[in-house]
């Protein structure tokens, strides 16, 4: 018995030991409005994963999905108050921390996926200094996709669109600002609220990616989809920096290229979901294209670039909007693209 006895304490002392020696040193609570089940918090639970393994299991990331801490403001709030530890930003976030990220979801400014990615990885430095301005180590970020407009009757004249109640997300000061100078009618609404405003009458459609679509159920409500390619978002992680400087630097490294993997896996997660959903999934579920004229495009994107020079420092700063122009600019002197004027 008294071997037994033994034997038992001895094991014991062992798991005791082992699991002491597994335990995180390093714990970071990360908040994200991405639907648990959706292929974004898969990656999300991939990006966890990786930290723990690059960190030989010292750094954990503890998630909070589908806006479980409130919305990203909420979860801003949260953090300042130190009961989290940063956000993985849908872009709203991103915006008010980084002013160049302002700039570079104006309407109309940028024409393709490419230009996104070109002109994102060119400003990473100085994203990067304005989050750390702001408190903030931005860690990665990514592009999330264009704006399209999702509608519940077919609108193929800006007249006919400009008559509906169309969803924006009502942290997003810039696109609200933009669309309701441009004369159009939106509805910011948090985003939780979007589907069930909608079921109600109140709402006519929703402005959003495609991939949002998707993770929130809107292509099972709207029965139209007008590829405008508005906008383009860019999403990020923030990590508070008081936080991240706790770490050790094989800490940081482990989560600063954990994170730079999660941001490329998005961007293209998001490209290959955006091709499927337009090119196939959406007509599949009943959500039809509704293909504008050249003249509609034209006058719509000459509306954004209107309102764009007559809100001006009330959208963004003029000097982070000409530095985007810029670069815009040097990235179509060596690949010409065809297409709306800016």
């Amino acid at each position: 018995m008294m071997r037994a006895h033994q034997m038992f304490c001895a094991a014991a002392s062992f798991v005791m030991a082992q699991s002491a020696a597994a335990a995180p040193r390093f714990t970071v609570r990360l908040a994200s409005t991405a639907p648990d089940g959706t292929a974004w918090s898969r990656e999300l639970k991939d990006f966890a994963h990786e930290v723990s393994e690059r960190s030989g299991g010292e750094v954990e990331i503890k998630l909070y999905l589908g806006g479980i801490a409130g919305s990203e403001l909420g979860a801003e709030e949260r953090v300042r108050r130190g009961q989290l530890d940063g956000v993985l930003s849908g872009g709203m976030m991103c915006q008010r921390q980084i002013p160049t990220m302002r700039a570079l979801h104006l309407l109309g400014l940028l024409r393709s996926r490419e230009e996104a990615r070109f002109v994102l990885e060119r400003l990473r430095g100085e994203l990067a200094d304005e989050a750390l301005a702001s408190g903030y180590a931005m860690l990665g970020a990514g592009d999330l996709g264009p704006e399209v407009v999702f509608t519940r009757s077919s609108a193929r004249t800006l007249d006919e669109l400009k008559k509906l109640r169309l969803w924006r997300w009502d942290l997003d000061e810039t696109g609200t600002a933009m669309w309701r100078e441009m004369g159009f009618q939106p509805i910011a609404l948090p985003v939780e609220n979007a589907s069930r405003a909608y079921d109600k009458g109140e709402l006519d459609g929703f402005v959003g990616i495609p991939t949002a679509a998707l993770a929130f159920q809107w292509f099972h409500r709207a029965r139209y989809y007008l590829p405008l390619d508005s906008a383009y978002l860019a999403g990020c992680l923030l990590v508070a920096a008081k936080s991240y400087e706790k770490l050790g630097d094989q800490h940081k490294r482990a989560l600063r290229e954990a994170a730079e993997h999660l941001a490329g896996r998005i961007s293209e997660l998001n490209a290959r979901e955006d091709e499927r959903l337009t090119g196939e999934l959406f007509v599949k579920q009943g959500v039809q294209p509704v293909a504008l004229a050249p003249a509609v495009r034209n006058e719509f994107f000459a509306l954004a670039r209107a309102a764009r020079e007559k809100l001006g420092e009330k959208l963004a700063p003029a000097r982070l909007v000409r530095r985007v122009l810029d670069l815009l600019a040097e990235h179509r002197q060596s690949r010409p693209v065809e297409g709306r004027a800016q």
